[in-house]
């Protein structure tokens, strides 16, 4: 087998789990979407990548997630759904755009 090289997004994403592991936290948020400020496509790829690897953490650790989404609804819906599950463990603080669904 030929070792895979973890990136430095692996390596983030090890550390705020092992600070799951530690801790007491009781959520991880606040994470999203924010395209007002934001108008590049590769710079909106990278933040729905971001996105979807922080939700698959909020799974692995058990934990509610925060969400706070602008201007970038459809695309965090279509995330959420893409996981094929019900999210009880939601909070939105901010969310413009969530009549859409």
């Amino acid at each position: 087998d030929v070792p895979v090289k973890k990136t430095e997004a692996d390596e983030i994403i090890d550390t705020l789990k092992s600070l799951f592991d530690k801790n007491d936290a009781v959520a991880l948020g606040e994470i999203g979407l924010d395209y007002k400020r934001i108008t590049e496509e590769a710079d909106r790829a990278h933040q729905r990548q971001w996105f979807e690897r922080l939700i698959y953490l909020g799974l692995d650790v058990k934990k509610p997630i925060i969400l706070h989404v602008r201007e970038a609804a459809r695309d965090a819906i279509d995330i959420l759904q893409s996981f094929n599950r019900s999210f009880s463990n939601l909070t939105r603080t901010h969310f413009r755009g969530f009549g859409i669904i």
